[in-house]
C-alpha cells in the first residue's frame, strides 16, 4: 500500500544548509553510500545522450524517532529501515531505466524516480509506473530524506558529476521542503594564478569544485557548465584566488544561470540559484594538502545588485 507523502501545497524549495540543519535535529539515521549499478541516464563527459554509464547512488534516511524498537529487540522492526531492502529497492528503481524500456532518462529524472519510488509512488518523469506495492518509506518515521546520484565518468577533467535532492518532512507527514543540488566535482585545470615571480612563469594545476543550489532545472547541462569554467580558468592570469573565485561566479552566472532557457520562469516557482565555487592550489603551499578559498553568491536579483543587472540585461 503507497504512503505518500501529502502536500497542502507545493513544497517549499531549500538550500543545502538549511536542510542540514534538519538533518543534525535528527536522533537516528541509515544511510547506504555509493551503491554501484550502470544505467543510460544524464549525458557522458562528451555531452552524449542515452549512454551506458558508471552510477553511484546514496541515500540517507532521516528518521524523526530513535530507532528504540528495533534495538530494544534487537531486530529489524517498523522503527528502523533495513539498509538491505533499501538497498534493493534502490536497484529495482534503477530498472526502470534500463536502455530497453521508453522513459526519461535525465538525470534529474532518476533522482526524482528513485524517491518516489520508496514511497511507493507514481512519478511525473515515468507515468504509468508506481513504485513497490508495499512501500518502504512511510512519512510518519521521516524527518529527510536524501538521494544523490553521482556519475564518475560524465566529467572530462574532473571527478564526475552528482545530482542531490533532499526532501523534509513535518509530524503530520506533509512534504514540507525540497532541495536540488548541483555539483562538478574536483576538474583540475592548468591556470595561471598567483602574486610570487616564480607563479607567473607557467600555469599550476587548480582544483574547482562548482555547486549550483536551489537548482530545479531539468536539463543535463553539466558539460556545457564544465566547459564554461574550464575556458574562464585557463583564460586566467590572476593573482589571487579570491579575485579568480568571483570572476568565475559572476560568468558562470551570466553565462550558464542567467542563459539558461528555463530561467527565469523556474524562479517563479523554486526561487533563484545559488552559486558556490572552491578553487585549490595543490602545489602553493608544500606542507599542506592545498590552501583553498570558496565563494558562495545568491542570483536572487533583490539580494545582489550584480545580478540583477544580468537578469534585467536577459528580460531585455
Amino acid at each position: 500500500m503507497s504512503s505518500e507523502p501529502k502536500t497542502a501545497s507545493r513544497p517549499s524549495p531549500a538550500l543545502t544548509h538549511e536542510i542540514q540543519s534538519r538533518i543534525a535535529a535528527s536522533p537516528a539515521s541509515i544511510h547506504v553510500r555509493n551503491l554501484q549499478t550502470t544505467l543510460p541516464i544524464g549525458t557522458d563527459a562528451w555531452g552524449r545522450p542515452n549512454k551506458n554509464q558508471p552510477v553511484l547512488i546514496s541515500c540517507s534516511v532521516h528518521l524523526r524517532d530513535p530507532f528504540n524498537t528495533a534495538s530494544e529487540q534487537d531486530a529489524v522492526t517498523e522503527s528502523t529501515v533495513h539498509y538491505g531492502t533499501l538497498s534493493k529497492t534502490l536497484l529495482e528503481a534503477c530498472e526502470l531505466f534500463k536502455p530497453d524500456l521508453a522513459g526519461e532518462k535525465r538525470l534529474r529524472a532518476i533522482v526524482s524516480v528513485l524517491q518516489n519510488y520508496l514511497f511507493g509512488n507514481e512519478d511525473p518523469f515515468i507515468r504509468g509506473i508506481s513504485g513497490m506495492t508495499e512501500s518502504l518509506l512511510t512519512p510518519e518515521i521521516m524527518n529527510v530524506l536524501t538521494t544523490k546520484v553521482h556519475l564518475p565518468k560524465a566529467s572530462l577533467l574532473g571527478s564526475g558529476v552528482s545530482l542531490t535532492l533532499s526532501t523534509t518532512y513535518t509530524s503530520t507527514c506533509l512534504l514540507e521542503n525540497i532541495s536540488s543540488t548541483l555539483r562538478i566535482h574536483d576538474l583540475r585545470i592548468p591556470t595561471l594564478i598567483g602574486v610570487n615571480s616564480n607563479e607567473r612563469l607557467a600555469k599550476q594545476m587548480v582544483v574547482a569544485n562548482v555547486e549550483l543550489d536551489r537548482w530545479f532545472s531539468v536539463n543535463d547541462a553539466y558539460v556545457e557548465l564544465e566547459k564554461i569554467v574550464t575556458a574562464i580558468l585557463e583564460a586566467s592570469s590572476f593573482q589571487t584566488l579570491e579575485s579568480l573565485a568571483s570572476h568565475l561566479c559572476h560568468l558562470i552566472i551570466e553565462k550558464f544561470v542567467v542563459a539558461n532557457p528555463e530561467y527565469p520562469s523556474l524562479t517563479k516557482i523554486w526561487g533563484y540559484p545559488v552559486v558556490k565555487v572552491g578553487l585549490e592550489k595543490p602545489t602553493a603551499v608544500t606542507m599542506a594538502d592545498a590552501p583553498c578559498v570558496e565563494l558562495v553568491v545568491d542570483t536572487d536579483p533583490t539580494k545582489n545588485s550584480i545580478t540583477k543587472g544580468l537578469w534585467d540585461a536577459s528580460r531585455k
